[in-house]
């Protein structure tokens, strides 16, 4: 075939983009957020190659203009604890203290509104933006925060940061759709996912340790031997394997997640299983070779990925692209 000869720098390049950046944060011209709309609390934030889910923006600049106006809780002078241990602002103020005490006001309210205007509790992560894959979910993203009861990430998502999950006291359910997920694991103070940690203290001979260690009271959801079962199994957390309807059922040729669209975040998903496939004994289901095996040799494999890559490349520079059949007929 005349592609595997003209693509065959691409899976090289296609796998350096995707995975090496990944730890990289460095901003860029198409460097951009955009806001969750109905979980406003985060932001994806855009990068040239992939895109990463983080706290907003916003909402971490309302929470430092509160911070800095803790600053100013001075008793006595501008204003007092009550019995229960709330600060509350004299109405008159040190003019010194004024602007940045009445920035701290408002942020408050911006967001205890936020707050009660939240409805949406069980979210479902993007796998892509602007046709770019969604591939991490940053570090310390949701941490403390009470509103999530449930989330599931595409199978798009590569990493999950230090304590992504840490301190989600409502959180019951999460779904990893990506076997190969690299679930961060390397701390003892801030988990991926727990609802709260408790201390705990441990005597080995004459010297005692102590440690937080994550309680996490919900399900978390993936796939036979991936890295979220294992996680789980780690701290001892409930684990469930992946039920159909938890999945994404309407797949066809060369869209892997079943959006209705052939772009990177397909071939990203094709590279995944590729490596699972290489190094276990799982075999793609028919529906998965069915919509993955785009050269019709068998099996799902990296040059899959390439044609995929090229196909999606194709499209975005033509106004009436072929179907990939087609496409790959006339090449």
């Amino acid at each position: 075939m005349k592609l595997k000869k003209l693509l065959a720098g691409i899976l090289g390049i296609y796998t350096f983009s995707i995975f090496i950046p990944l730890q990289a944060n460095a901003e860029t011209e198409n460097d951009r957020y955009v806001e969750d709309t109905d979980f406003p609390y985060i932001a994806y934030h855009i990068l040239s190659d992939h895109v990463e889910v983080t706290q907003n923006p916003k909402i971490e600049e309302i929470k430092n203009n509160i911070i800095k106006g803790e600053d100013y809780r001075l008793p006595g002078v501008c204003g007092y604890f009550d019995k229960n241990g709330n600060f509350i602002w004299y109405d008159d103020i040190p003019s010194e203290y004024e602007e940045i005490v009445e920035k701290a006001k408002d942020a408050n309210n911006k967001l205890n509104e936020i707050a009660e205007n939240i409805k949406v509790t069980d979210i479902e992560i993007k796998s892509s933006i602007d046709n770019i894959p969604v591939t991490i979910i940053s570090d310390y993203c949701f941490r403390n925060n009470e509103k999530i009861s449930s989330v599931i990430l595409p199978d798009s998502i590569a990493v999950i940061g230090s304590g992504a999950f840490d301190s989600c006291s409502s959180l019951s359910s999460v779904t990893i759709k990506n076997p190969d997920c690299n679930i961060s694991d390397n701390s003892a103070a801030d988990y991926a996912i727990c609802n709260k940690k408790e201390p705990k203290t441990k005597k080995v001979g004459k010297f005692t340790y102590g440690w937080l260690a994550p309680i996490y009271n919900g399900i978390i959801y993936g796939y036979e031997n991936s890295t979220a079962q294992a996680y789980a199994e780690k701290y001892g957390y409930r684990f469930e394997v992946i039920k159909a309807e938890q999945t994404k059922s309407e797949l066809s040729f060369g869209d892997l997640n079943g959006d209705s669209a052939i772009n990177a975040v397909d071939a990203s998903i094709i590279l995944s299983s590729y490596a699972r496939y290489a190094t276990s004994n799982d075999k793609p289901s028919a529906e998965e070779l069915s919509a993955g095996d785009i050269d019709k040799n068998g099996t799902i494999d990296s040059v899959d990925a390439s044609i995929v890559l090229s196909y999606y490349a194709y499209v975005s520079t033509n106004s009436e692209p072929q179907n990939l059949t087609d496409y790959i007929a006339n090449s």
